[in-house]
């Protein structure tokens, strides 16, 4: 069932952004490649949806990686303010350490204009955890093509 709510929420957000059909890495996967970042949704199968993109790597140096965690504390709850999306720590298979952003859509709210509202958060934070961490001497995502590889064609979408 959740599966069925999925896959109904994708096919209404790829029809309303004017896309080809999706296709699925797997059954509760997709991704969604816009201006360079690519947000993975996801269904957590316990009624929502899921939307997440990497930010940036978290600095080698452990004087830089703290000034960098320090940063991301003093201004999430502030981002959070006008913002759905939050940031929290993920370590990947390689065991870099990054920070991701992520937001929750329930499918209870049948709205694809609130989707593509919080999907809007998700690349606000994103776009800018990279720059401050980028100025704070991490490595920028978007260059690196395991970042960024993905099936999905790119869209534009924000005005």
């Amino acid at each position: 069932m959740a599966q069925d709510e999925f896959k109904r929420t994708i096919a209404g957000l790829w029809e309303r952004l004017g896309l080809e059909p999706p296709r699925f890495a797997e059954p509760n996967r997709v991704q969604l490649r816009i201006e360079g970042t690519t947000v993975v949704l996801t269904d957590n199968g316990r009624g929502s949806l899921i939307v997440e993109g990497i930010a940036a790597p978290l600095a080698a140096d452990a004087g830089t990686r703290g000034r960098q965690l320090r940063r991301v504390l003093e201004t999430n709850l502030g981002l959070l303010v006008g913002n759905e999306a939050g940031v929290y720590l993920k370590t990947r298979p390689n065991r870099d350490t990054v920070i991701a952003a992520r937001c929750v859509h329930r499918y209870a709210t049948a709205s694809i204009q609130r989707l593509i509202k919080k999907i809007e958060d998700t690349l606000e934070t994103i776009d800018y955890y990279e720059a401050e961490l980028k100025l704070m001497g991490g490595a920028a995502l978007r260059g690196r093509p395991s970042a960024t590889a993905s099936n999905e064609p790119e869209i534009i979408f924000r005005p």
